[in-house]
């Protein structure tokens, strides 16, 4: 179900997540909740922003990553909650 940035942080912004992978501008970042769901969130995007990225390989809440693109998923895969906040 697609929600508002603001409905995703309030959900999930207390959630730990670490530094997974750098692919095309994008840093993702990826945990599990104690609830057993999947937490992707990541920033970037544009070759003009990552510049002013800052990279934390220790894990983190998801507020401090200031994500512009989330889901969450539950253990078979299906999508609970995502947002996307880009361009």
């Amino acid at each position: 179900m697609k929600i508002t940035k603001e409905e995703f942080m309030s959900l999930y912004g207390g959630e730990v997540v670490s530094f997974t992978s750098y692919y095309k501008f994008e840093f993702t970042y990826t945990g599990v909740t104690e609830g057993g769901l999947f937490v992707q969130v990541s920033e970037g995007g544009c070759s003009d922003d990552i510049y002013r990225v800052q990279v934390n390989t220790k894990e983190l809440p998801v507020a401090c990553v200031q994500p512009d693109w989330g889901v969450v998923k539950d253990l078979e895969g299906n999508v609970v909650h995502s947002f996307e906040d880009r361009w």
